[in-house]
């Protein structure tokens, strides 16, 4: 590449005499591209531009074009040519002075067809034409693999009068992007859409009813979830970091999917009602109104516009705040707070284990009659068959009106080896005091301890010293109405953690 030095020293010597005879330096750099790639590479497949600039550093025009003309040869790797002929292709200010050919399918020839001028003798009022820009229009290949490079390289072909002369050699210019990235995205919207089967169009909603719908990409070969977003307020989601030429099941659902996991069932709450869906131009409905838009190709280029449209998404009877499932004691205890209440007659618990292919209902807990807003649960759901591990819950919310709808699935994967027999509570249950029985194997060591109630709520948390064998840790719990409670411990020496469940009477 040649830089301002170049200049210089050209100038230097046509002012101090040194040169008998006009050096001629043509040169291009700084390449780049537009738009411009991210620190991962170029990943649209849209046009994206080469730009780079020409010029020439020496003091006298390059005129002997006709007999003895400058070559620039330009050729795209991983890329593809915009346009049907060269001079579609190719544009800027200095690609004037050069005619232009095709060369095959990836190279463009510009051959010198116009003088070329230098910088002239002044260096305060150099020759406007002496440097230029010159664009190359590309695209991105759809079917391009990844990863992938990409990129362009620039040779000058100088006659040979230029070289003989060149103050310095003229090297061929490259530029090559970073790997492409391997993933891609699918975006759209979802549309409260009073009518079924057209195409999907309305307003756009995020939480319908103040219910969170998700987008659930399945890969249609395997049937697991590889992308899931909950829709935004705004109506219009993205789900990025997907596999590139993969074809995809694009699903909408009150369940939010787990990456590498199955997909959820696609079910939206009772009587509400799938209207259409499109992908992706926006013009027709894919004729059946079920939720699911099938076998969608994601290439390199980002798919667009896979809609959904959702009619008669009617208010809820309940708003669910949260809805967690966590492991206690190798049981999974349930915590669900909801707000905005009307009607409630009850919320039913529904489990599915690893093997099964319905849920069963486990329990019912009736809603609250108190006028607070926000209204907490719990249900410890004791596993009796402990070598069953992967579970799943949801709620069915149950109105006064015997209409009903569901949360959305949770799932909990149990790990019981962790449970330590080497310590106990009694009595249990308890009145006013409780003995925390430790066995421990190591000398000077300290055990974190922590109460909470079922809802998660820490009553209390201490570190106690304890010596090698059996320790008795005394706590006292007059205060604690009566109830379920759970002890948690953590030996900061072995990192042995495990949880005890005890009542008060």
């Amino acid at each position: 590449m040649k830089k301002l030095l170049l200049l210089l020293i050209a100038v230097a010597m046509g002012i101090s005499g040194f040169a008998q005879v006009p050096p001629y330096n043509p040169y291009t750099q700084n390449i780049h591209y537009s738009p411009e790639p991210t620190a991962q590479g170029i990943h649209n497949c849209g046009p994206i531009d080469a730009i780079f600039t020409m010029g020439m550093t020496t003091q006298d025009d390059a005129v002997d074009w006709t007999n003895n003309p400058l070559i620039i040869r330009i050729c795209a790797n991983g890329f593809e040519f915009r346009g049907n002929s060269a001079t579609a292709i190719v544009y800027g200010n200095y690609s004037e002075f050069f005619s232009w050919t095709l060369e095959g399918d990836s190279c463009l020839v510009g051959t010198q067809s116009d003088t070329i001028h230098g910088t002239g003798t002044d260096l305060f009022n150099i020759h406007p034409d002496a440097a230029g820009l010159i664009g190359v229009k590309m695209n991105i290949p759809p079917e391009l693999e990844v990863p992938s490079f990409a990129g362009i390289d620039i040779n000058l072909i100088v006659p040979a009068y230029m070289s003989t002369y060149n103050v310095l050699s003229d090297d061929p210019e490259s530029s090559y992007t970073q790997n492409y990235i391997s993933h891609t995205t699918i975006s759209g919207s979802v549309f409260n859409d009073p009518t079924v089967g057209d195409t999907p169009m309305g307003t756009p909603i995020g939480a319908p009813s103040n219910t969170n719908v998700y987008i659930n990409v399945v890969d249609a070969g395997t049937s697991l979830v590889e992308g899931t977003t909950m829709v935004p307020n705004t109506g219009s989601y993205l789900v990025d970091s997907l596999s590139v030429n993969t074809t995809y099941d694009v699903q909408i659902s009150t369940n939010q999917g787990i990456k590498g996991q199955l997909a959820p069932p696609i079910q939206l709450p009772a009587g509400w009602t799938f209207a259409d869906e499109d992908c992706c131009d926006s013009l027709s409905s894919d004729g059946l109104a079920n939720g699911e838009l099938d076998e969608v190709s994601a290439s390199t280029c980002p798919v667009e516009h896979a809609n959904f449209g959702i009619s008669n998404a009617i208010p809820l009877p309940v708003k669910l705040s949260s809805f967690t499932v966590t492991e206690i004691n190798c049981n999974p205890v349930l915590n669900w707070t909801s707000s905005l209440e009307e009607n409630i007659s009850h919320y039913e618990i529904l489990r599915k284990e690893e093997g099964m292919e319905t849920f069963e209902l486990i329990s019912q807990i009736e809603a609250k009659e108190s006028n607070t807003n926000l209204k907490r649960y719990t249900l410890l759901d004791e596993i009796t068959d402990q070598s069953k591990e992967n579970f799943q819950y949801q709620l069915r919310i149950v109105d006064q009106d015997k209409k009903y709808s569901f949360s959305e699935i949770k799932f909990i994967n149990l790990n019981c080896n962790d449970f330590n027999r080497n310590v106990s509570l009694a009595p249990n249950p308890a009145s006013d005091k409780i003995n925390f029985m430790y066995f421990n194997n190591s000398i000077n060591t300290s055990v974190q301890i922590s109460i909470l109630d079922v809802t998660g709520r820490l009553l209390d948390k201490n570190v106690r010293n304890i010596l090698s064998g059996q320790n008795n840790l005394l706590f006292d719990v007059s205060t604690y109405t009566q109830g379920t409670y759970f002890l948690q411990y953590n030996d900061l020496e072995s990192n042995e953690q495990g949880t005890l469940k005890f009542t008060i009477k």
